[in-house]
């Protein structure tokens, strides 16, 4: 599990532009993402561990796959 002062994204909602929220907790900071590339390359820029990647529920988890497919270092 992830330590509570650990940078994190979890990968929300969709917005009406097709994208996906990405909010890097502790602080709150939202992007927008549009596949798993904007995903991965955000992590290193924003100072988040590439492993440290959630959905915020199973919903947005279904979305995700469903329009970005599935890859084999998704979070579970």
């Amino acid at each position: 599990m992830f330590r509570v002062t650990e940078n994190r994204f979890v990968i929300g909602p969709r917005s009406f532009d097709g994208s996906f929220r990405l909010l890097r907790m502790p602080d709150g900071l939202a992007l927008s993402a549009r596949s798993w590339d904007d995903v991965w390359a955000a992590c290193p820029e924003f100072n988040v561990p590439w492993r440290a990647i959630g959905f915020s529920d199973l919903v947005v988890r279904q979305q995700v796959l469903d329009v970005w497919g599935d890859h084999p270092d998704m979070p579970s």
